[in-house]
């Protein structure tokens, strides 16, 4: 875009704010004035008329400007105030006259209210297109620049655009906001045309008196172009007897008053017109000839009349001059000859003959004729009469020239559509069919010119269709024409397909015609679709929730509530949404709520995405727990958050309960460990009791016991010893258990202590006739902290009991491995193993696995009580087993590197 262009668009864009600004004033100044009028009074009461008169000039300049900046609501309605004030001051009698008023005032006024600020390049994006293109043929013709019009108008916005508007055009535009400069205006610039406001409120006279004085006093040599809000035909039979030239009708169109100026100025008309002269007489022909040239026409002259058609097509003249009588082929023919060819239709032909005759003079004109012509009459008159009809051809080919670049522009836009643009007349036939329409409905222009429009529609919708064209005829389309109409047409090929459809009424002399644009919405439609069935599953989703879904924007307001939070809250939907979130919070916790809500950025690691517990406030005040996560998102860059929400009223009792029941087992678990630990006395005490006196009766010299005897006694000395054990491991357990098992923690060689306790366990190997082997070749002793009786405990029963549950002449292997600063000892037996699904209760009190109903005596705690004695040690214990292959059993400790002989004691 040029500077200059873009200093017209902001100057352009400047005024229009400006009339922005003072349209309210207007309307205000508009209204007052309707108000001060007498309703109880005639309009022609001195007190109103004189009002009336205001308000007509007020109304008058309103709509001008309104109409010139496009604003055609507001030029409607003040035009409507000027042309009723008018009438009362003149004609009506009318006694609903205020009241019409004041109903036009109030329409106006709502108008002004609702009509924002349109941009301005919009508004004239015609007009300015066409500034920095400019017309070809326009540019051709101008052999001059910055042709000077004085234009006179009270509406200093309208003159402005106009000069803005004009200037590139190369016309200088020089304004005048009154009348009293003008005559000094005409000396000083010579202007080539003046353009004169019919109307000035505050002026003695009107712009066609001041014209009429001007002209009587000789002061203007120019064209005149009278503007006016009015077009009846007083105001423009008084204009044309002031001498205008032209007459506009306001709200000003550029590009018309351009058209008009070029044809008063004559830019049109800089190039020397053609004449082709058509005589069989060489002297005349020559003559006629040289006269037209002295006066600047071009010419050609051709004697014989066959060779008229050819030499015409080529040489395109401006006017024929014809003769009548010529051998082979007279005027006459030769005129329909040339009318039959679209290209001459509006060339003036005029007959020159000495033949003039009614008769011959008749069969001119029906021949295609413009004059007819005495070859006796005087030079000076025949070419007057000449460049009469040469400057009205001009002037209409000019007309025509533009109406054929408006169609060919028109078809270019058309055929580049992709929509299809469908014209029909008053009787629904198709009368234009683009490329666009071909290929959306299928049908060739061919097929479909000449038939109705609702071809292309569904059977069903036909006959709506009827309707809403008979409507559109009716209304001329007032109020089908501002929405766009959605339908489903059909295409060549019977596949339907989604449309939106707008209507354009438009005339050509008396002729209406609508066109219609139709775009293919099939694409848009089925994604809308899809949109709305996400939508709505979305929607089904959220409502129908078991948890409570609440939407709040960044300042805290709900925008969304499921029925389930809701429910929760003791509310209605409807209650919530537009609500402060914080009426869900307690009054204790509101403060700190805002305060996470207008720092939210601040709190968002501690808050978004984090489920939290805190209670929730119902509609009656009544508090309850809830579980609360908030995730953020972002809609068309508003920040927003979305809560889901949870009553946990239930789980908290549930887990208050089980709190409870868990504190009463522990409590009980624990006075039963205290009860065993402190009854250890008791039970040991009578049961030592019964070993030692068996004792002494196996072992009495005196007086021995018999066989029978002995076996009873070694039966009850070995079910005490086995009851022995398992009181201790019972009261074992329970004092670890209770925690009353103190561990006395040294360092101790793990390899030697192995050893020595495997010597130990060798008599029990031998008498299960199973083999110990020891895989342990260290040089250097490999210590651990531990506590040395509990220690023993441990490798006793891993050792005892892979020989009780192996297989007869079975291995036991010991081993241990030092690495990573870990020390392990393994226990792998021969056994038949353990099954995987019996793994996880290995260590569980009292469960033997099975083994309970097998032959092996046992407690089914020896592991349980090898476990919790290894972590005591901070230790660990570990197990594989594969069934009819055996189990290994591995304890892992720390490795001491740096071995202190002192005693270490860990409470």
């Amino acid at each position: 875009m040029s500077d200059d262009l873009e200093a017209t668009l902001k100057r352009m864009d400047e005024l229009q704010i400006a009339f922005l600004a003072k349209l309210g004033e207007k309307v205000k100044e508009l209204s007052r004035l309707i108000l001060l009028l007498d309703a109880t009074l005639s309009p022609h009461d001195k007190k109103n008329k004189p009002l009336l008169v205001e308000i007509n000039q007020l109304s008058h300049s309103l709509a001008g400007t309104a109409g010139t900046f496009k604003h055609t609501s507001i030029y409607t309605k003040a035009k409507a105030i000027e042309t009723l004030s008018d009438d009362l001051s003149k004609f009506s009698e009318n006694l609903k006259w205020y009241k019409l008023l004041i109903e036009l005032i109030s329409a106006l006024r709502a108008e002004v209210k609702l009509s924002g600020r349109p941009s301005i390049v919009e508004n004239f994006s015609s007009s300015i297109h066409n500034l920095e293109s400019k017309d070809t043929d326009h540019k051709e013709n101008l052999d001059f620049k910055n042709c000077t019009v004085i234009v006179v108008d009270d509406d200093e916005l309208l003159v402005t655009l106009i000069k803005e508007q004009a200037k590139h055009f190369e016309y200088n535009i020089i304004p005048l906001l009154s009348t009293e400069d003008l005559e000094e205006a005409i000396d000083e610039h010579q202007p080539m045309a003046i353009l004169m406001d019919v109307v000035f409120p505050d002026a003695k006279h009107s712009g066609i008196e001041i014209i009429n004085q001007l002209k009587a006093q000789n002061k203007i040599h120019c064209p005149v172009i009278f503007m006016s809000n009015r077009c009846d035909v007083v105001v423009r039979l008084d204009a044309l007897r002031a001498g205008s030239d032209a007459f506009i009708v306001k709200p000003i169109e550029i590009l018309e008053l351009i058209r008009v100026l070029d044809r008063l100025t004559q830019k049109l008309s800089r190039k020397k017109s053609r004449i082709l002269i058509v005589d069989d007489e060489p002297v005349t022909a020559e003559l006629y000839k040289l006269t037209l040239e002295k006066e600047g026409f071009i010419c050609t002259v051709i004697l014989d009349a066959m060779e008229v058609f050819n030499k015409a097509l080529s040489f395109q003249p401006d006017a024929i001059l014809l003769d009548v009588n010529m051998p082979n082929c007279n005027g006459f023919e030769v005129a329909e000859i040339i009318r039959q060819d679209d290209s001459f239709t509006h060339v003036p032909i005029l007959f020159l003959t000495t033949d003039n005759t009614s008769k011959s003079e008749i069969q001119a004109m029906k021949s295609g004729g413009d004059d007819f012509l005495d070859k006796n009459e005087k030079f000076s008159t025949l070419i007057e009469i000449i460049k009469g009809h040469v400057q009205r051809y001009k002037e209409l080919d000019s007309v025509l020239s533009r109406l054929k670049r408006d169609e060919v522009r028109f078809r270019s836009v058309t055929s580049s559509s992709s929509d299809a643009i469908i014209t029909v007349d008053t009787k629904n036939r198709i009368i234009f069919w683009n490329e666009g329409a071909e290929n959306i409905l299928g049908y060739h222009s061919l097929e479909a010119i000449g038939q109705p429009l609702d071809i292309i529609f569904t059977d069903e919708d036909k006959e709506k269709y009827q309707h809403g064209f008979e409507e559109v005829i009716k209304n001329e389309g007032e109020q089908l024409l501002r929405h766009r109409l959605e339908s489903v047409a059909v295409r060549k090929d019977k596949v339907h397909i989604d449309i939106e459809l707008t209507y354009t009424v438009w005339r050509s002399g008396n002729e209406k015609f609508y066109t219609s644009i139709i775009r293919d919405v099939t694409e848009r439609k089925k994604i809308e679709r899809e949109l709305y069935h996400k939508e709505a599953s979305l929607n089904a989703i959220v409502s129908s929730s078991g948890e409570g879904i609440v939407t709040i924007n960044s300042a805290g307001i709900i925008e969304m509530a499921n029925p389930k939070a809701a429910q929760l809250f003791g509310y209605q939907v409807d209650e919530l949404v537009g609500k402060n979130v914080a009426i869900l919070v307690p009054d204790s916790e509101k403060k700190q709520h805002d305060d996470y809500v207008r720092h939210s950025e601040i709190h968002a690691p501690r808050v978004i995405n984090n489920a939290r517990e805190l209670q929730g406030q119902r509609k009656d005040g009544s508090l309850f727990a809830l579980e609360l996560n908030v995730s953020p998102m972002n809609v068309e860059g508003e920040r927003k958050f979305v809560g889901i929400l949870h009553d946990i009223s239930t789980r908290k009792s549930y887990i208050d309960e089980l709190s409870a029941a868990k504190e009463g087992a522990e409590a009980a678990n624990k006075a039963k460990s205290q009860f065993l630990s402190s009854m250890s006395h008791e039970l040991r005490t009578p049961l030592n009791a019964i070993l030692g006196f068996t004792q002494i009766l196996q072992t009495d010299d005196e007086e021995p016991p018999t066989t029978d005897q002995l076996d009873s006694l070694d039966h009850i000395y070995n079910s005490g010893m086995h009851l022995l054990a398992l009181i201790t491991e019972v009261l074992d357990l329970s004092r670890i258990e209770s925690g009353n098992l103190p561990l006395d923690i040294e360092n101790i060689d793990l390899v030697n202590f192995t050893h020595k306790t495997l010597i130990q366990l060798n008599p029990l190997a031998v008498k299960a006739d199973i083999q110990l082997k020891e895989v342990m070749d260290f040089k250097k002793p490999l210590f651990i902290a531990a506590d040395k009786v509990k220690l023993k405990q441990v490798i006793n029963n891993l050792l005892s009991n892979a020989i009780k549950y192996n297989r007869p002449k079975g291995l036991v292997i010991i081993s241990i491995v030092e690495e990573n600063a870990k020390v392990r000892l393994l226990v792998k037996d021969t056994g038949k193993g353990i099954a995987k699904n019996a793994m996880k209760d290995l260590f569980t009190p009292f469960n033997r696995l099975g083994a309970e109903s097998g032959s092996i005596e046992g407690t089914g705690i020896g592991l349980t009580i090898t476990q919790k004695l290894v972590e005591m040690m901070n230790g660990k214990i570990l197990v594989s087993s594969k069934l009819n292959e055996g189990t290994s059993f591995t304890i892992e400790f720390d490795l001491l590197a740096d071995i202190k002989q002192n005693k270490i004691t860990d409470s």
